[in-house]
């Protein structure tokens, strides 16, 4: 199972704009079905799986099936035709070549689209793998649209100041959604794990926002919990989001523009 749960990561469904207009690809997807055929059958599965499009990144998150962790990639993408051609930039799964552009074929369905790809087995067997994704877009645009990776993380309470600019982190706006993902070193097996949270987000103005995570990591600190957060835009290229816990501790994370 583990070679197919991998290829998850490629299959997404693109477009939210009319037939004329399929090559147009920002917008936000939630997946609704999962299915492969080939020599060894056919097999239908459900993953909880959202991904974003900008004008020209991606990002996608998978949660696992057994934990509150998830796999996820973020990548630039272009349009070829009925095809869209993805490249990662960055990956959880191991098994996916950077270097390489990954071939979507697009069909339009009347709430979103469906897409297609053949994948080889650990056989080398092709088998086709097709999934379905609503697209769940609002008419929408924000000065933080696009795709943002973590530079600093700071954190200030009544008894500590801490500091980080180590930590791999993607955020990524498009559409009144939202989705970030993270990437830590699990301290007790010093193996990496990875975080993530997805939902919706507006504008309170020029200076704030407020997102509400649809599904997490951390559901029980964040779904359905709307979150106030202050915004300090430094350009076009870079910004800072503060928060405030319950308690008053203080988090600050810097961003810049992924390019």
């Amino acid at each position: 199972m583990k070679p197919l749960y991998a290829l998850v990561v490629f299959c997404l469904l693109i477009s939210q704009l009319s037939t004329a207009q399929t090559n147009k690809m920002p917008g936000s997807y939630k997946m609704l079905k999962q299915s492969a055929s080939g020599a060894a059958g056919d097999t239908a599965f459900t993953n909880d799986q959202f991904k974003i499009y900008t004008d020209d990144h991606f990002i996608f998150v998978v949660q696992h099936t057994n934990d509150s962790l998830c796999e996820y990639g973020i990548g630039t993408y272009k349009n070829s035709g009925n095809s869209v051609l993805e490249k990662m930039i960055h990956s959880t799964f191991s098994d996916i070549a950077s270097s390489e552009d990954i071939v979507l074929k697009i069909t339009k369905l009347p709430k979103g689209y469906r897409q297609a790809i053949v994948f080889k087995d650990s056989a080398n067997r092709d088998y086709l793998l097709t999934e379905d994704y609503e697209n769940v877009s609002k008419k929408m645009i924000s000065p933080l649209d696009g795709a943002w990776k973590q530079t600093k993380f700071e954190y200030f309470s009544k008894t500590d100041s801490l500091s980080f600019d180590d930590i791999r982190q993607y955020k990524v706006y498009q559409s009144g959604h939202f989705v970030w993902a993270s990437t830590r070193t699990d301290s007790a097996t010093s193996k990496p794990i990875s975080f993530f949270g997805y939902g919706t987000f507006k504008m309170d103005g020029k200076n704030s926002f407020t997102e509400i995570n649809q599904n997490s990591t951390f559901a029980s600190e964040l779904v359905g919990k709307p979150m106030l957060i202050k915004l300090e835009m430094m350009g076009p290229d870079a910004f800072q989001q503060t928060t405030v816990s319950a308690d008053g501790s203080i988090g600050k994370e810097s961003y810049e523009r992924m390019k």
